[in-house]
């Protein structure tokens, strides 16, 4: 590994743990706003779920190439089986583990969704148009995270709290996840894709050809296009 690509990682990594603990504060003025006393041993669990959110969505980060493809890792479909057989399990055992492992396993889909939307419109669109559609994905992924869980919860208790506090728990979990996906798109490194012409230009053939020859391309940190795509052999990384 070069020492500049060695270098990138390790300030991607501090940078990264640097941003888990904005969650980790917001969740923790929640807790001292509803009257919950601080506790080091589970601020430390809390920071260290935040963490491990974000490098499993790292890890099945969809990747853009060009203007019609995108690139999902065979580590993000697995994220996303994991996740339908949990809930599964979770809807009929409602074993309270389950619950919470649905729920990271929800919020890691939206932050790779989110991710992979926010990155595919920096590579086609003008900057006003980037900035609208960006406000859009930002919203419709903050509202699944607050509205999901809340929805799940409402019908299983046959809708027995109150409308104002499932609202305020709703906007609680909708600025989370903001607060996490913020976190997600400062410490992930941004893809290498060529920008497509004006003209209607399509990707160039070694990335759309990818998948379908069966030879898989890492995305990395290099000066060119060329250097930043690494042959791996299996998948489209």
């Amino acid at each position: 590994m070069k020492p500049e690509a060695l270098g990138t990682r390790i300030k991607t990594a501090g940078l990264g743990a640097i941003l888990s603990l904005v969650p980790v504060a917001f969740l923790e003025l929640l807790r001292g706003a509803a009257g919950a006393a601080f506790s080091p041993a589970g601020a430390s669990l809390r920071w260290g779920m935040v963490v491990s959110l974000l490098l499993v969505a790292r890890a099945g980060a969809v990747w853009p190439a060009g203007p019609a493809h995108w690139f999902w890792p065979w580590r993000g479909v697995a994220i996303a089986g994991a996740t339908a057989a949990v809930a599964l399990g979770y809807a009929w055992s409602h074993a309270t583990i389950l619950a919470w492992l649905t729920l990271g396993g929800l919020y890691v889909l939206l932050l790779i969704l989110a991710k992979g939307a926010w990155d595919r419109t920096a590579a086609n669109y003008r900057r006003r148009v980037r900035l609208l559609l960006r406000a859009v994905v930002l919203g419709a992924a903050a509202a699944a995270a607050g509205s999901i869980p809340i929805a799940v919860g409402q019908i299983e208790s046959h809708f027995a709290d109150e409308e104002f506090f499932v609202l305020l728990l709703a906007l609680a979990l909708a600025l989370f996840f903001v607060l996490l996906l913020a976190a997600h798109l400062r410490a992930s490194p941004p893809p290498a894709f060529e920008r497509p012409p004006r003209s209607g230009g399509t990707a160039p053939p070694h990335l759309v050809d990818c998948g379908r020859a069966g030879t898989g391309w890492r995305l990395g940190h290099g000066a060119g296009l060329s250097d930043q795509l690494l042959p791996t052999g299996s998948a489209c990384l």
